[in-house]
C-alpha cells in the first residue's frame, strides 16, 4: 500500500510539472506577440508573425510530447485548407506544419490573453450564424485574394476521432470566388498503437481539465495526411468541391486508422456539466 502511494505521488508530482511547464510555455506567447507587435511598428505594419508562430506552435508540441507523423504535402500556391476537428491541439499541429491562418467565432477575441494572443497571430474572427453567412463570405474571400491561406474545420464541431462529420458547405464558396483551391487534411492521434481518446476535446470539456488528462498519457502521435488539393473556377459547384473534399477526408481518416497497431475500443463519453469551454 505504502508503494502504491509513492508511485501515485510521483505521478502526480510529475504531471504537475507537465501541466506546470505546458502553462509556463503558453504564457510565453505573450513575449512572441510583444516581439510581434515592436517589429510590426518598426515595419510599417508590414512584419507578418507567420514564422514566429510556427516556431512558438513547434516548441508548444514539444512541450507537450506530441510526435507529429506527415504524410503528403500540402499545396504551396494561397489555399483554403479544411480538415477534420479533434481538439484544440490541431491549432498548434497545424501552425507547426503548415503557414495558414486561422478561423475563430469572434467571441474568442473576448477571452483574456488567448484572445489578444490569436489576433496577433493572424486569426480571422467571424460571427456565426446563418444570417451572417454573406458577410462571412465576403470577409474570407478577401483574406484568400490578399494572399493569405487560411484553415477551415468544415464539421463546424469536434469530434473523438473515430469518426469524421458532414461537412458544412456554405463557406467554400469563398475558395470558388477567390479562385483557389480547397487542400483537404486529415488529423488523427494515437497513442500505444491506437487511437488517443484523451486528445479529443468534445463535450462541455474545459481547457485545464483536459490539459491534464491529456498529459497523463506517456506522449502520443499525431498524423498529418496531404491529399491533393482541390483546383476551384467560376464554374465550380459548392457541393461538388464539398463532395470531394469530404471524400478525401474521409478516405485519409480510413488509411490511419487501418494503419493502428490495435483496433480502437469504443469512445468515452463526453464530459457534460463543465463550464469555460474552449473551441
Amino acid at each position: 500500500m505504502q508503494s502504491q502511494n509513492k508511485h501515485s505521488l510521483f505521478q502526480n508530482i510529475r504531471l504537475g510539472l507537465r501541466v506546470g511547464a505546458v502553462i509556463i510555455y503558453f504564457l510565453s506567447g505573450a513575449l512572441f506577440a510583444l516581439y510581434f507587435i515592436a517589429r510590426r511598428a518598426l515595419s510599417g505594419g508590414r512584419y507578418s508573425p507567420s514564422g514566429v508562430t510556427h516556431l512558438w506552435a513547434k516548441g508548444f508540441c514539444k512541450v507537450m510530447g506530441l510526435r507529429i507523423h506527415r504524410y503528403g504535402e500540402p499545396t504551396t500556391a494561397t489555399c483554403m485548407m479544411v480538415s477534420n476537428h479533434v481538439s484544440w491541439i490541431d491549432i498548434a499541429v497545424f501552425a507547426a506544419t503548415t503557414k495558414v491562418h486561422f478561423l475563430s467565432k469572434i467571441e474568442v477575441r473576448q477571452w483574456p490573453l488567448v484572445g489578444w494572443l490569436a489576433e496577433v497571430a493572424g486569426t480571422l474572427f467571424i460571427k456565426r450564424g446563418g444570417n451572417n453567412a454573406g458577410s462571412v463570405i465576403d470577409d474570407l474571400r478577401g483574406f484568400l485574394q490578399a494572399d493569405k491561406s487560411i484553415l477551415m474545420f468544415p464539421e463546424g464541431t469536434t469530434t473523438q476521432g473515430l469518426t469524421v462529420r458532414r461537412f458544412h458547405s456554405k463557406l467554400f464558396a469563398a475558395a470558388i470566388q477567390a479562385g483557389v483551391p480547397l487542400q483537404p487534411m486529415t488529423i488523427l492521434y494515437e497513442c500505444d498503437g491506437t487511437l488517443n481518446y484523451a486528445a479529443p476535446f468534445v463535450g462541455d470539456d474545459d481547457m485545464l481539465s483536459h490539459l491534464k488528462r491529456y498529459l497523463r498519457n506517456p506522449g502520443g502521435s499525431v498524423h498529418l495526411m496531404a491529399h491533393p488539393a482541390i483546383p476551384t473556377s467560376p464554374d465550380s459547384s459548392t457541393a461538388e468541391i464539398t463532395r470531394l473534399a469530404s471524400a478525401a477526408v474521409n478516405a485519409g481518416h480510413a488509411r490511419l486508422l487501418a494503419a493502428l497497431e490495435k483496433p480502437p475500443g469504443p469512445p468515452p463519453p463526453p464530459i457534460k456539466g463543465k463550464l469555460g469551454r474552449f473551441q
